[in-house]
């Protein structure tokens, strides 16, 4: 955390708070730009509330309330009317370097834990597991941003490190939940959260420290496997996804996006095979199916579905809450169906509407008119769509057994 600053000869007076208030929105803010945009005229500012003081780049504004990110990357949602000074403090923002990133993360950590680094990531695990963390990491960059090129989501580099904390410590675990202000549960193993913008991973067990490396990947397992180490690995694939989406433009941290498309892209690519692909030929939908969501989708979700339900998961992430096993396997089956599909029009139109709901004003996706009025737009009708769905998961004769 950036400490509050004493010097008061360049704050704005908390008398003028109200006449600051009224001004900021005259203030020459920068343009809109994806998270990993570097904009080299973006100037260094301080805001200040009753409370707190905030050093950052201010990243855009809807209505009262303005994103401004740290150098460390952490993001800030203010609202106008709360802040009582306003200073800039320098012509240019500049990004943490490494080695601060690294010192403000070793400052945060409890004892026994080191951090690494590598090229677009800062690792913090247990002594003696930060640097098979983070080559894993590193590989999962390299294939997450590979296959988002391929299905022309068009990703750009991060701006700063992506940062990853490993804990093998329950406590500690429930510890970063409640700095990072995620709703802590016993089945929860892990979680990329959009305001420090880092991952963070509960492995089960220290024995979790097992490297195999055949020249082409890269991965970290139980000396035993177990289902304990594919979940772990699952959970640390899953918000890895999230995190590079956030950070290479193909989500905005701002406006957040449709749940069904942030968790549909992830759950795709969780896929070894969606990952790996090395040649140009199309891969099969067999070969890119994510065979646990499968599982549910035909032994559970099928048997709950009803018409129109592709319509109302578009058109509010309410389902989400209501039925999260369900609205999952049918975000990763229509996301599936969009990069699979022998139609090469349905990649490209997944790409558009990726590329337009992050460039939204404000956070969250809209209203629900305003959902289906941008899905219809790019994607077209979602009745149609989930016909096509269906109909293309029937025709693959695909079926997968239970795991014991």
């Amino acid at each position: 955390m950036i400490e509050p600053t004493h010097d008061k000869t360049r704050l704005v007076s908390i008398a003028a708070r109200l006449i600051f208030a009224s001004l900021l929105p005259c203030l020459l803010l920068p343009p809109f730009l994806p998270v990993s945009s570097a904009d080299d005229q973006a100037r260094l500012i301080e805001l200040q509330t009753d409370n707190t003081t905030y050093v950052g780049r201010l990243l855009k504004r809807s209505g009262d309330h303005i994103w401004l990110m740290d150098p460390l990357g952490s993001l800030f949602q203010l609202n106008v009317r709360q802040l009582s000074a306003f200073k800039v403090v320098a012509d240019r923002f500049q990004p943490a370097t490494p080695d601060e990133q690294i010192s403000a993360l070793q400052k945060e950590l409890l004892d026994g834990y080191e951090v690494t680094s590598t090229q677009h990531y800062v690792v913090a695990a247990p002594i003696g597991n930060a640097q098979q963390f983070a080559k894993t990491l590193e590989q999962l960059y390299q294939e997450v941003f590979a296959c988002c090129q391929n299905l022309g989501l068009s990703p750009q580099p991060p701006e700063m490190p992506l940062k990853a904390i490993i804990f093998f410590n329950q406590q500690h675990f429930q510890r970063c939940c409640r700095t990072d202000q995620m709703a802590w549960s016993a089945d929860l193993t892990g979680y990329y959260s959009i305001q420090s913008n880092r991952i963070s991973v509960l492995a089960a067990s220290p024995t979790l420290t097992s490297a195999t490396n055949d020249g082409n990947q890269i991965s970290v397992s139980l000396q035993q496997p177990s289902p304990v180490a594919q979940r772990v690995q699952t959970t640390l694939i899953h918000e890895a996804c999230h995190q590079i989406g956030f950070n290479s433009g193909i989500h905005s941290r701002i406006s957040h996006g449709p749940k069904w498309l942030v968790e549909g892209l992830a759950m795709h690519l969780e896929s070894d095979t969606v990952r790996r692909r090395k040649s140009s030929r199309l891969l099969s939908p067999a070969e890119t199916a994510n065979p646990e969501r499968l599982h549910w989708f035909q032994t559970q979700y099928l048997t709950r579905q009803k018409p129109g339900d592709l319509a109302r998961m578009i058109t509010s992430d309410e389902h989400f809450v209501r039925a999260p096993f369900d609205a999952y396997s049918l975000a990763w089956a229509f996301t599936w169906f969009l990069c699979s599909s022998e139609n090469p029009e349905l990649p490209r139109k997944l790409a558009d509407f990726a590329r337009l709901t992050a460039k939204q004003s404000g956070p969250g996706a809209g209203s629900a008119t305003q959902r289906l009025e941008t899905f219809q737009r790019t994607l077209g009708d979602p009745d149609l769509l989930e016909t096509q769905l269906l109909r293309f998961i029937d025709s693959l004769n695909l079926h997968v057994e239970t795991q014991p």
